[in-house]
């Protein structure tokens, strides 16, 4: 697999000055985003938007990265097993504590059992990884004295227990190291907590904590500026914040996933009033009901294109505190949240505007507000409402006239029968839609006009159609429209279609 960080190409000087770059590139690698629906990476590409929930789709169909009976995420990348050999390198002389010009130390997938403290004396080490070495049972106390270490790669070694790795991390966190560390990578261990210290590791950019044990986290405050945080496959409960709010400083922040956790609430550590707009945030996967200080009107909010709440199954109403607090997001993706309302308000608010996206599928809507229109929502491009419980098409969306993409597919009332029957009867007149996604419900006959500029309609699954499709007939033939349907599905009016 290629390392961007272990570049051949590049000297080591040209490593040194990129060292940043090729890491963020690495954890993006790494850390595969949580991903929206196929309709809705047709809405954002229709009008050239490239965003990291989507990517995916440039390869895979939405069925190899979806599992479309829950809506849940297939694609969770892993870093090589526990224990996978294929270094035979057993120890270390004493003797390499006289490198002291060396900068890159990589010992991977090794059988090594010692690493000898001389270690420390290496005042050059700039990068150093001590990756999956399964026999080495006690923590290289060496690395905490390396003044100069920039990235070190300490994942991947379940063996060492909770205090050994705790130790390790303290020691880190207080030697020479902790003014120098910028990029750390100590996930797939055996960490229940970090250390406070970790608030004095004020050059640490790029932190990732994925897949420990983690339930106990305290502030590294708002000195400690990291641009990726992975925190994901722990069991953090919450995230604290110190005297002056802050979790951690976030004004060159690109990346927080907080995934697979134990959250009740979403933490309220951003500020919507601060000006600062960060990439991404997740915290999909957790046990979230709403949103810590709402209730009391103190939620502050947050600035963030992409904001993911999927796979939550217990939120059951559409997050207010977003409207209440004025926060600025484009993406939302709130798939498979138990949602079973969107209060009246929830999309009249003065950065209403920027919303360009909204996920809702795998739900129980059977509504949505009437204020979902272009008044509010004027940049909106793409709106999923698939796997939820409409029994009447919901039209209101259609009011956005620069929508792009409009799904409702799989609607199903609580006994899991087949509800939406009803046709959106005159769509052919919203000239800004150019994806129409109707499949698996039970439309009857339809009459109505079927406009070419609605290039991508998926009528598939729907076994008591009636569909005319003289109006695209030509353009299908000439390989300007793409219509989803089954062979067993009664077409007329376009005989090369049967």
């Amino acid at each position: 697999t290629y390392d961007p960080t272990l570049d051949s190409s590049l000297s080591l000087s040209e490593r040194g000055r990129m060292r940043l770059e090729n890491h963020g590139e690495l954890l993006h690698m790494i850390h595969p985003a949580t991903q929206t629906t196929e309709p809705i990476a047709r809405a954002l590409k229709e009008n050239g938007i490239s965003i990291r929930a989507i990517e995916m789709y440039d390869t895979m169909s939405e069925k190899e990265i979806l599992n479309m009976a829950t809506g849940e995420q297939r694609v969770k990348l892993m870093d090589t097993n526990h224990g996978t050999l294929c270094n035979g390198l057993l120890s270390l002389p004493e003797e390499i504590g006289n490198l002291t010009r060396l900068e890159y130390l990589y010992i991977a997938n090794s059988a090594i059992e010692s690493i000898p403290e001389e270690l420390g004396l290496l005042t050059s080490l700039s990068d150093v990884e001590i990756y999956n070495c399964p026999n080495l049972t006690e923590f290289p106390m060496g690395l905490a004295q390396l003044p100069n270490i920039a990235a070190l790669n300490i994942s991947n070694n379940r063996q060492w227990s909770a205090d050994e790795i705790y130790n390790g991390l303290s020691a880190l966190s207080t030697g020479p190291s902790k003014k120098a560390i910028q990029i750390l990578y100590c996930r797939q261990n055996s960490l229940e907590e970090l250390p406070e210290t970790f608030k004095d590791m004020e050059r640490l950019t790029m932190l990732d904590l994925a897949y420990n044990k983690i339930s106990k986290i305290y502030p590294l405050g708002k000195n400690v500026e990291l641009m990726q945080l992975y925190l994901d496959n722990n069991r953090l409960t919450s995230l604290p914040k110190d005297a002056n709010g802050y979790f951690c400083g976030y004004s060159g922040l690109e990346t927080m996933s907080v995934k697979n956790n134990l959250l009740e609430e979403v933490p309220d550590i951003f500020d919507a009033k601060s000006g600062i707009v960060i990439k991404s945030v997740d915290f999909s996967g957790n046990r979230i009901k709403g949103f810590e200080g709402e209730k009391s009107g103190k939620y502050r909010g947050l600035n963030v294109e992409t904001f993911t709440l999927a796979n939550n199954p217990e939120m059951k109403e559409y997050p207010m505190a977003i409207a209440k607090s004025n926060s600025l997001v484009a993406y939302i993706i709130l798939r498979a949240c138990g949602i079973e309302k969107i209060p009246a308000g929830a999309f009249t608010y003065p950065n209403s505007p920027a919303l360009v996206s909204l996920d809702l599928s795998y739900n129980n809507l059977t509504d949505l507000p009437r204020e979902l229109h272009a008044a509010n929502l004027p940049y909106l491009y793409g709106v999923e409402l698939s796997y939820n419980s409409f029994e009447h098409f919901p039209f209101e969306p259609l009011d956005c006239t620069e929508l792009t993409v409009y799904s409702v597919r799989a609607q199903r009332d609580k006994d899991g029968n087949r509800c939406l029957k009803e046709w959106p009867e005159g769509v052919a007149n919203h000239k800004g839609l150019r994806g129409l996604y109707l499949g698996s419900n039970d439309l009857r006959r339809i009459d109505d006009t079927i406009s070419t500029l609605i290039y991508y309609l998926d009528i598939s699954d729907n076994p008591n159609i009636i569909f005319d499709a003289s109006d695209i007939c030509y353009a299908w033939m000439q390989g300007a429209y793409i219509l989803i349907y089954d062979k067993s599905q009664n077409i007329i009016g376009c005989d090369y279609m049967l």
